[in-house]
């Protein structure tokens, strides 16, 4: 049987004639309504709820039931991947799992995407910034959509190479550029003007 933290569990029992009913709550608060319990449990955990008859003769012996008392379900911690990626790419994104729980999946546009629980993977074809949303579902309900926002851009395009003097030139709009000889990175050659020295 299962409980929500902060919820109401609501038991019955039915005394016999000229008896009492008495109630037990396991680390929790209750209230009684006729031959009912209204438990609340503030602490999640495995708890016991009793009941036993009373009357001029004694007491019964104890009936007792074992109750699962679970979290609202949450996210716990932040989303964990990339929030930069490339077009046409597989980006996995993770949040800490959490047992006993479903975690449901969004995003804001289309991508072609993968789930396994508490694990994504996300491919985008276009360049823009999208939001993943994730919520946790339990026994006690949904919780609320967290976001992260992703930016997609393009890949790099290769420049256009023009010469001016003894500079080569790179035209492109691309901000972060290096400059190659024989396939191997020039150091200190990242800008758009470089003028290549004789060894």
């Amino acid at each position: 049987t299962k409980a929500c933290v902060g919820g109401e569990f609501k038991a019955f029992a039915t005394p016999s004639i000229g008896s009492n009913l008495l109630w037990f709550v396991e680390d929790g608060t209750f209230n009684l309504i006729e031959d009912s319990v209204l438990a609340t449990w503030s602490i999640a955990g495995e708890k016991i709820i009793s009941a036993f008859e009373e009357n001029k003769c004694g007491k019964s012996a104890p009936v007792s039931y074992s109750i699962s008392v679970n979290e609202p379900p949450f996210i716990s911690g932040n989303i964990l991947g990339d929030d930069t990626v490339c077009i046409n790419t597989t980006n996995t994104y993770e949040i800490p799992l959490n047992m006993l729980t479903t975690y449901n999946w969004s995003i804001s546009n289309k991508a072609d995407f993968s789930i396994l629980n508490n694990v994504a993977a996300i491919t985008w074809d276009s360049v823009f910034t999208d939001t993943i949303f994730i919520s946790a579902t339990n026994y006690c309900g949904t919780s609320n959509n967290v976001p992260y926002s992703v930016y997609i851009q393009s890949n790099p395009k290769s420049p256009t190479i023009s010469i001016k003097g003894d500079t080569l030139l790179a035209v492109t709009q691309e901000k972060n550029l290096q400059w190659y000889f024989e396939g191997n990175p020039i150091s200190g050659a990242a800008g758009k003007a470089f003028v290549p020295q004789q060894q």
